[in-house]
């Protein structure tokens, strides 16, 4: 069976048990500081939990320690994770042919409780779990600047600009704030050596440029 939460782990690419292991230890940690609950910090699951966990194996739910770690990093309910995910399913086109002749970019997704949800809410979900593994890496990087962090900004920049022509503006702006203030923070920490600081500032200039579109004419 494949569950939910494979799907979202192979969208953060954490097939690889030891790249799951790295982010479920540093999320344990930040749960810990969060819920002042010291029990956390330092919690693992073994590979074979694990592949049980995402393969739809287990029997009930995870350890309680463990199902809110694994709620913490994904932002779901357990039960929802641990569920069988069910293909995108595109609804009755008749229903929604009535601009221009065609189907709209949008379209409607079956959650694992058959519920229809926004493709768009799916992916934004996804994408505020990789801000939050993100924000791991960088705080793990000490004082250098990661090819991780890097590539995480090039790649949400140009994630951003390809939505950009087809998504109202008003729900990219968390997102490219959020990308441009943290190009703006490694560029001033210094972390950042000369090659990868031309292209931080590439990136944020990006970010800036659409931004300014939702700046209001006076």
């Amino acid at each position: 069976m494949s569950t939910l939460l494979w799907h979202l782990m192979k969208a953060r690419h954490l097939q690889v048990y030891e790249a799951f292991a790295t982010q479920f230890g540093q999320a344990a940690n930040e749960l810990a500081d969060l819920d002042r609950d010291p029990r956390l910090r330092g919690l693992s699951a073994s590979k074979r939990t694990v592949e049980r966990w995402w393969g739809g194996e287990l029997k009930g739910q995870p350890q309680p320690d463990q199902s809110r770690v694994l709620e913490h990093m994904f932002g779901r309910p357990i039960a929802e994770l641990l569920a069988e995910w069910k293909p995108p399913v595109e609804p009755d086109p008749p229903a929604l042919t009535r601009v221009a002749g065609q189907l709209p970019a949008r379209v409607l997704l079956t959650d694992p409780r058959n519920r229809y949800v926004d493709s768009d809410d799916m992916g934004r979900q996804v994408a505020m779990a990789a801000d939050r593994a993100l924000r791991f890496a960088v705080m793990a990087e000490g004082n250098s600047l990661g090819q991780e962090t890097l590539a995480h900004i090039q790649g949400e920049v140009a994630r951003i600009a390809a939505d950009y022509p087809r998504v109202p503006l008003h729900s990219l702006l968390g997102d490219l704030i959020e990308v441009q203030d943290l190009a703006h923070r490694l560029l001033e920490s210094g972390r950042a050596k000369p090659t990868q600081a031309r292209d931080l500032y590439l990136q944020a200039a990006m970010a800036a440029g659409m931004l300014s579109k939702a700046t209001p004419l006076r």
